[in-house]
C-alpha cells in the first residue's frame, strides 16, 4: 500500500517537471522572448532556478562565459555535478575569473571533485591574477589560516590589500583585525584603526554586521591611541581612495 502511492507521487512529478520544462522551453524560445543574461539573472537572483536554468543554458549555448558559469552554480546546487563541471570547466578553460574561482573552491570544499589543494591554489590564483576580488579575499583567507595551502602570511597580507584595495569590504575587516592583534602581520593601532574605519562607512549585503563589528572595533582601539596616531589615521582615511579594476 505505501508503496504504491510512493511510485505514483514520483511519476506525477516528474510528469510535472517535464510540464514545466516545455513550458519554459517553449516560452523562451518563442520569436517574441527577449532572451538576455539580465533576464536569467533576475530569474536566478528570485531562485526562480527552473526557469533561470533554460535561459543561461541557452545563453551558454551561444558560448556566453557568464552564462555558463551561473549554469554550473545551479547544477553544483542541484548536485549534477556532470553538468556543474562541464559548464564551470568550460568557462574556466577559456580564461573566465569566476568559474576559475568557483572551482578553486570546489577543489578546496570537495564538491563535485576530489579535494585537491594545489588544484585549488592554482585556480585561485588564475582568478585572482585577474583581479578577481574573491579569489583574492579567498587566498588571504587561506594563506592565513594555513587551511588547505600552506601557511604564509606574507601572501596573506598582500592578497587581502588587493581585494581591500578594490573596497571588499570583508578584506578591509580582516585587515583591521590582522593589524589590530599582530596575526601574521606587525601589529599597528594606526592601520586597524584606517581600515576599520573603512569597513565601517563601507556598503554590506550582510545587514551591517561588519560595519557594526567595524565601528565596536574602532572605538575599542582607539582607547589605546595617542591623539597624534588617530590623525594619523584619520589622514590615511581621507587619502585613500579604492582601486579600480583594470
Amino acid at each position: 500500500m505505501v508503496g504504491g502511492p510512493m511510485r505514483r507521487s514520483g511519476s506525477k512529478g516528474r510528469v510535472l517537471r517535464r510540464l514545466l520544462w516545455l513550458a519554459v522551453a517553449c516560452a523562451t524560445t518563442s520569436p517574441g522572448f527577449a532572451q538576455t543574461f539580465e533576464d536569467a539573472l533576475t530569474n536566478y537572483n528570485r531562485r526562480k532556478y527552473e526557469v533561470a536554468r533554460q535561459q543561461f543554458r541557452i545563453l551558454a549555448e551561444r558560448g556566453d562565459l557568464a552564462a555558463q558559469t551561473y549554469l554550473g552554480r545551479i547544477y553544483l546546487g542541484e548536485n549534477d555535478c556532470r553538468e556543474a563541471v562541464k559548464w564551470l570547466q568550460s568557462a574556466a578553460a577559456r580564461g573566465y575569473a569566476p568559474s576559475q574561482s568557483e572551482i578553486g573552491n570546489m577543489y578546496a570544499l570537495a564538491s563535485c571533485v576530489p579535494r585537491d589543494c594545489s588544484a585549488s591554489e592554482s585556480w585561485f590564483l588564475k582568478a585572482a591574477g585577474q583581479h578577481d576580488i574573491g579569489a583574492q579575499y579567498t587566498l588571504g583567507r587561506m594563506y592565513r589560516t594555513g587551511e588547505c595551502f600552506p601557511r604564509d602570511c606574507a601572501a596573506s597580507e598582500s592578497w587581502f590589500l588587493k581585494a581591500a584595495e578594490q573596497n571588499e569590504i570583508a578584506a578591509q575587516f580582516e585587515l583591521g583585525h590582522m593589524y589590530e592583534i599582530g596575526e601574521c602581520v606587525s601589529p599597528d593601532l594606526v592601520k586597524a584603526h584606517m581600515w576599520f574605519t573603512l569597513t565601517a562607512a563601507n556598503f554590506s549585503r550582510d545587514g551591517g554586521t561588519l560595519q557594526r563589528d567595524a565601528n565596536s572595533e574602532r572605538n575599542m582601539i582607539a582607547a589605546q591611541m595617542t591623539s597624534a596616531q588617530l590623525a594619523e589615521a584619520a589622514g590615511l582615511v581621507q587619502a585613500w581612495k579604492p582601486k579600480e579594476r583594470p
